[in-house]
């Protein structure tokens, strides 16, 4: 094919080149899925860029989470440049980033970014205006692209750059899985919560680092290779740019970016590095075993890479998705792997979608019990404007590895395009992403429909007695449960446990009281997400919380025997279980029928009267003014 070059395999162990005098002696061998399969193109450097960066020692970072607070940690990171910042950014189209940008143009900052020519659909008018606000202000917008015009034609030599990094005053970095896209970084408040895309960036202050994405640049953007032009297309003239980004389906659950400490950091480029299966996060995934995690966000992952046209049934073996098949391979030896997937994007009609890698890993599961213990996966759309994280979290052997990407889980992200793979360790930044991705797990799961159990009436016992599941504000931090002792004895509550997981096992919440907390005879406790949002909203402070946020109201303790998420009633179908020393006493449903019905936004469901209970929807009605803390009458 025109302007590729063919390339001899070498031996793993000794580096020499492979002669047999067969197609296998060449990575474009199609043979081997693995090792063969592989191109090259003009202005490639293996040999500079096929093996990571490595920096040893400890490094502050800061974690930046999109939606909740990336726009205002990356003007902000802007705002303090002082000589110069460059990088490569998949799209450009955030009209208020760019605003920023150009401001620091205006001042004195030499900026200059490199940017996608082609991406799918095309450049946006909010990209002609971003890069516009910037050329105005003395910055630069370049392109990659084929030049057919060019004499001789030149092509590109990568399918996208698709990198996302920037370079600050030649010693800080900004970097991650996220385009300057107001999908990912809305400029809304975010006091009732916002909307956008699922992503994680980092920043951080290392001239070693910045030295090397330097010279990455100026290789990417070097004039002899004559793939790389300035644009200068304009918008319109009745363009008008958005004037508010963002929404409030989504409540906010990381209101600031959090600092870590990390260690080995290592740089991963693409497509020289990223699939060199014998170091980085390959070499991780293949070593994983019993007593190992592995938690992956992805925008997609198809379940084979290769010809699309290729039979859905038999391709996942024949030409398997690299990515996909290693963490299978993980679950097999025994890890524990989940694997969540965009769905916002995604065409489930495609036999190529995320929907069908979910549906062929349940395949696999179907057929082995013992992987059906290890692997799950399922889509969602957590910040309401799609999954666009590219992050794989793995704890081998109790060690804490983080792997931020721009690569997506398709075969030309890992073969054919620039990219940039961050990889390093952190607990804090495990226990932290590790949260976010439960969280967003939660959020996207599907639920389970349980019928209702009709059983005789039982002796008199703690009940659930009234349950906020769609709050006015910030849904979920506004929630809460009421219970209610409607026998004549003081309860032990440290025997008792609280949640929405309505088995053991599922991954939802579910959490016990501390010890020395006790009910009296005819008494309430309540509940709440958030004490402080509670207080907020009802004047006075619940009886315990989850999220502690008040340290005058005792917190819940997670008992992952039992749950093993979080807490987030789900508004249109869920249930709360109460569990007591001898196990299940007494549960609400909401949802379809037989379920009970769905309250509206600020109402709530109560127990009617209080000391009812036929174990049917008899017992409860929809109570338009929620009173917590008071006795259901």
């Amino acid at each position: 094919s025109e302007g590729r070059i063919l390339v001899r395999r070498r031996d793993p162990s000794t580096g020499l080149p492979i002669d047999t005098d067969t197609a296998a002696d060449w990575a474009s061998d199609r043979l081997d899925p693995w090792l063969g399969r592989r191109i090259r193109f003009p202005g490639w450097m293996p040999e500079r860029y096929e093996q990571p960066f490595s920096l040893s020692g400890t490094l502050p970072m800061t974690l930046i989470i999109a939606p909740d607070h990336a726009f205002e940690a990356v003007v902000a990171w802007i705002d303090e440049a002082q000589t110069s910042v460059i990088g490569e950014i998949f799209t450009f189209e955030h009209p208020r980033i760019a605003e920023r940008l150009a401001a620091a143009a205006r001042r004195g900052v030499s900026i200059t970014l490199l940017l996608e020519g082609t991406p799918p659909g095309g450049i946006t008018d909010d990209e002609r205006y971003a890069c516009r606000l910037l050329r105005e202000a003395g910055g630069q917008c370049l392109m990659m692209r084929n030049m057919p015009a060019a004499t001789p034609p030149a092509l590109r030599r990568y399918a996208y750059a698709h990198a996302k990094f920037l370079v600050r005053d030649d010693r800080w970095v900004l970097m991650g899985t996220e385009n300057l896209s107001p999908r990912a970084m809305p400029d809304d408040p975010k006091g009732d919560g916002t909307e956008g895309q699922r992503g994680v960036l980092v920043a951080f202050e290392s001239p070693e680092v910045a030295a090397f994405l330097k010279e990455l640049f100026r290789q990417d953007t070097d004039p002899l290779f004559r793939d790389v032009t300035e644009l200068r297309e304009d918008p319109p003239p009745t363009y008008t740019p958005p004037i508010t980004l963002g929404g409030t389906a989504y409540p906010v659950r990381f209101p600031a970016p959090i600092p870590i400490t990390i260690s080995d950091l290592r740089l991963i480029v693409g497509p020289e590095g990223i699939l060199n299966l014998e170091t980085g996060m390959w070499a991780l995934l293949r070593q994983a075993g019993p007593g190992d995690q592995i938690l992956a966000q992805q925008l997609t992952v198809p379940p084979w890479w290769g010809p699309s046209a290729a039979d859905p049934t038999a391709a996942p073996a024949i030409s398997p998705n690299l990515y996909l098949r290693a963490l299978i391979e993980a679950a097999e030896r025994g890890a524990s792997v989940q694997l969540l997937l965009d769905h916002f994007y995604d065409d489930p009609s495609n036999p190529r979608s995320n929907a069908a890698t979910v549906a062929y890993i349940e395949s696999l599961n179907a057929v082995s019990p013992a992987l059906s213990t290890t692997l799950q996966a399922r889509t969602g759309n957590p910040g309401g404007r799609g999954l666009h994280n590219k992050m794989t979290l793995i704890r081998l052997g109790g060690e804490p590895y983080i792997v931020l990407s721009s690569a997506n889980g398709t075969e030309t992200s890992h073969k054919l395009n620039r990219e940039l793979m961050l990889l390093f360790r952190s607990e804090e930044g495990f226990t932290v992403l590790s949260e976010l991705f439960r969280f967003d797990w939660e959020l996207s799961r599907p639920k389970i429909y349980l019928p209702l159990v009709f059983r005789e009436h039982r002796p008199p016992h703690l009940l659930i007695s009234e349950v906020l599941i769609n709050a006015i504000g910030i849904d979920p931090n506004e929630e809460w449960v009421e219970i209610y002792n409607p026998t004549g004895n003081s309860l032990d509550l440290s025997n008792y446990r609280i949640g929405d997981a309505a088995a053991p096992g599922d991954y939802e919440g579910m959490y016990r009281f501390p010890s020395g907390a006790v009910i009296g005879p005819g008494e309430v406790r309540v509940i709440a997400v958030s004490a402080q949002a509670f207080f907020t909203r009802y004047g006075l402070r619940p009886h315990f919380e989850l999220a502690a946020t008040d340290p005058l109201v005792p917190d819940l303790i997670p008992d992952p025997r039992w749950g093993r998420g979080s807490w987030n009633l789900n508004n249109t179908q869920d249930e709360v279980v109460l569990i007591g020393p001898e196990g299940e006493i007494d549960r609400v449903e909401w949802g379809s029928p037989p379920r009970c019905p769905v309250p509206a936004r600020g109402q709530s469901l109560e127990r009617s009267p209080a000391d009812r209970d036929t174990d049917t929807c008899a017992d409860w009605r929809i109570q338009a003014f929620p009173s917590p803390g008071a006795i259901p009458r």
